[in-house]
Formats: C-alpha cells, sequence, structure tokens
C-alpha cells in the first residue's frame, strides 16, 4: 500500500486527510480489468474509489463509495479524483448510463448514480472536468 495526503476544499471548509493506494493487477482476481484503489479514512468517516484500466492511457470509475456524508461536503471524491489524473498522468472518466458506451462486463454493473453525477457536475463547474453528453461520460481535465 502506499501512502497519499489529500488536501480537499469547498466553500471555504479545508481539510486534509491520509489515504493509502494500491493496484491489483487483473490476474490476481481473475477479472478482465488492473484496478488502483484509493482509499482515505478520517474520525468522519471513509471514502473509496475503484480505477480500472481500460486502455494503457484510459482509467474509469469503477466504483465511488462513501460512508460518510462529511467527506462529500468537503470534496474528498473530487480530490481523489484529480489525485489520480495528475499523479498516474491518465484520463479518469466516469461510468456511462448508455449501455453502448459501456465498457464492463454484464456481470459488473455499469452506471453513475445520482450522488456520483453530482460529484462530476462540481467538477465540471469548477473546470476540473468535462462532460461528453453523446457518451454521457465526464472525463477530468
Amino acid at each position: 500500500m502506499n501512502p497519499f495526503t489529500l488536501i480537499a476544499t469547498r466553500n471555504g471548509v479545508s481539510m486534509t486527510l491520509d489515504g493509502v493506494w494500491f493496484v491489483t493487477p487483473a490476474k490476481d482476481v481473475d477479472q478482465k480489468f488492473d484496478r488502483i484503489t484509493f482509499w482515505v479514512r478520517s474520525s468522519g468517516g471513509e471514502f473509496e474509489l475503484t480505477l480500472a484500466k481500460i486502455t494503457d492511457s484510459v482509467w474509469k470509475v469503477e466504483t465511488m463509495i462513501h460512508h460518510s456524508y462529511s467527506l462529500l461536503r468537503i470534496g474528498f471524491p473530487e480530490a481523489t479524483l484529480k489525485f489520480a489524473h495528475t499523479n498516474f498522468k491518465k484520463t479518469v472518466e466516469s461510468g456511462s448510463n448508455k449501455p453502448e458506451h459501456q465498457v464492463f462486463p454484464p456481470e459488473r454493473v455499469e452506471d453513475r448514480n445520482q450522488l456520483a453525477t453530482r460529484v462530476w457536475d462540481r467538477m465540471v463547474a469548477t473546470g476540473d472536468a468535462v462532460y461528453d453528453n453523446e457518451r454521457n461520460i465526464y472525463t477530468v481535465i
């Protein structure tokens, strides 16, 4: 496991949390995609982001799980997505709700719920992501 530190700021409130990230090669879990997971934990809760390697340069959000609204309010999902993009020099994309643009196998549901869409919309509003309406996919920039 590799440690990292995130500073998230939203609505004038800042918070620093330490987390860890780790890679799970596809062959280790008998899956199609290599994965990288970011896990942030504090006394206020936990947040987990798992990205799946689609190509050498594109990673797609597979799971975005929060166990605390306080981490969402401070902006840790946004900070974690930006950290992944910046530190790994990869394109980071959301899941799509349009079946023709989904890449995960049928046993893995690819979609984006309302809370995740709000995270991505905030990133678009701050200039940290763009939205492709045709594919229904957000991309960190």
